[in-house]
C-alpha cells in the first residue's frame, strides 16, 4: 500500500496525508473488496501503474463483481514504449482469474482512446452531461428563478403532489436500515447497476475524503422509504464565465435518483430543483438519453450538453447479453465517475 501511495504522488502533486486518505478509502475500505493493481518500476522510479477497484453489481437479481478502471499513469519517460497495454493485459487476466465478469470506466479525452483502439474497451450506449438551468445569475430576481424553476412542470406540479404524499428529509447521510429497506425494495426492477445497499452508500458519500454530499430523502406517511436524491454539497463554477459574473455561475453536481417508482423519482427531483437547487444557477447530472432516469430528467426541465465516455469490457463469455447493454437498463450516473 506504501507503494501506490508513493505511485501517486509520482503523478499527482497531493499532500502526503491527502493521498493518504484517499488511499485508505478508495483502494483499502471498498465494501467490495482490496484494491486491484499491476505495477512496472525501474529501480526506485514507478514507470506505470494500472489500479482497478472491485465492484459489486447487481444483474437480474443477482450479485456479480466486476471492477472499475480507475488509476493508470505512465511516467513521461517511458512512454511509447507499449507499457499502458502490458499493464492492463496482466491485471485484467489476474482479475479474470478473481470472478470479476467485466470492466468499467468513465476515460477522459486523452485516456479514451487507448481503452478503444488498445484494451478491448466498447461504449455500449450514450452517456450524456445534462444540464439543468435555476438562474441566469445568482442575483437574480424571485420573478425570474420562479419562472425558471418551474418549467417544464407548469400544471402538474400539483398533480404530482395530490398522487404521493411524501415525507422529503435533508440529512448528510440517511440510516443503514432506511437505505437497504429502499434498496430491497428497488432490487426487482433491476437489470443492471452497481449495488447501492448500505454499507456501499456509506462509504460512497459519507466517509469520502475528497467531498462532501447531502440527500434528501422520500418516505411514506407509514415510515416506509421510497427514494432519495444525493448531490455534491461543494459549489462549483464554469470557469470561462467567471470574467462576467462576480461569483461566476455556479452549479451542483445531482449525483443519483434512486427511487422505487418513476413517480417518486418526479418528486424527489422537483422538490430537490425547487427547495435546495435554487440557490445555485445550474444542476449538472451524468446519465444515458433513455430510460426511466432519463424521461425524469427530461421533464424536470434538464438537457444533454454533451456526451461523456463510458467504456466496458468482458473478461468471461458468462458477461451481460447485448440486450442488457443498453441504456435504458443501465442507469449509469454521476456517481459512477466522481469516484476519481
Amino acid at each position: 500500500m506504501d507503494l501506490l501511495v508513493r505511485a501517486r504522488q509520482t503523478f499527482f502533486p497531493e499532500s502526503d496525508q491527502a493521498a493518504l486518505r484517499y488511499v485508505d478509502w478508495s483502494y483499502r475500505n471498498n465494501p467490495a473488496g482490496p484494491v486491484y493493481a499491476c505495477l512496472i518500476l525501474e529501480g526506485e522510479t514507478v514507470a506505470g501503474q494500472y489500479v482497478n477497484i472491485p465492484i459489486s453489481v447487481i444483474l437480474h437479481g443477482k450479485t456479480q463483481k466486476a471492477s472499475y478502471s480507475l488509476d493508470t499513469f505512465v511516467h513521461p519517460d517511458y512512454r511509447r514504449q507499449g507499457i499502458f497495454v502490458r499493464l492492463a493485459e496482466t491485471l485484467f487476466r489476474h482479475i479474470a482469474d478473481e470472478g470479476c465478469l467485466f470492466t468499467i470506466g468513465m476515460p477522459n479525452r486523452l485516456s479514451r482512446p487507448g481503452f478503444l483502439g488498445s484494451l478491448g474497451f466498447v461504449e455500449p450506449f450514450g452517456v450524456y452531461s445534462f444540464l439543468r438551468p435555476l438562474s441566469l445569475a445568482l442575483g437574480s430576481g424571485q420573478l425570474s428563478r420562479g419562472i425558471l424553476t418551474g418549467v417544464p412542470f407548469g400544471g402538474i406540479k400539483r398533480l404530482i403532489r395530490r398522487m404521493r404524499v411524501l415525507e422529503f428529509n435533508r440529512t448528510e447521510g440517511p440510516d443503514d436500515q432506511w437505505v437497504d429497506t429502499l434498496w430491497q425494495s428497488c432490487l426487482p426492477h433491476i437489470v443492471l447497476d452497481l449495488n447501492k445497499d448500505a454499507r456501499w452508500v456509506r462509504w460512497r458519500y459519507t466517509e469520502n475524503p475528497r467531498a462532501r454530499y447531502d440527500f434528501l430523502t422520500a418516505t411514506e406517511r407509514d415510515g416506509r422509504p421510497v427514494g432519495y436524491v444525493v448531490w455534491q454539497h461543494e459549489r462549483h463554477v464554469f470557469k470561462r464565465f467567471e470574467r462576467y459574473f462576480e461569483r461566476g455561475l455556479s452549479y451542483l453536481y445531482l449525483m443519483d435518483v434512486v427511487a422505487e417508482d418513476l413517480l417518486t423519482a418526479l418528486c424527489l427531483v422537483w422538490t430537490f430543483i425547487n427547495e435546495i437547487a435554487k440557490d445555485h444557477n445550474f444542476v449538472r447530472v451524468t446519465a444515458p438519453a433513455r430510460g426511466r432516469l432519463a424521461y425524469v430528467l427530461f421533464s424536470s426541465g434538464f438537457f444533454p450538453v454533451r456526451r461523456v465516455s463510458f467504456i466496458y469490457r468482458a473478461h468471461h463469455q458468462f458477461v451481460p447479453a447485448a440486450g442488457d447493454l443498453k441504456g435504458s437498463k443501465w442507469p449509469v450516473t454521476t456517481c459512477y465517475w466522481d469516484v476519481m
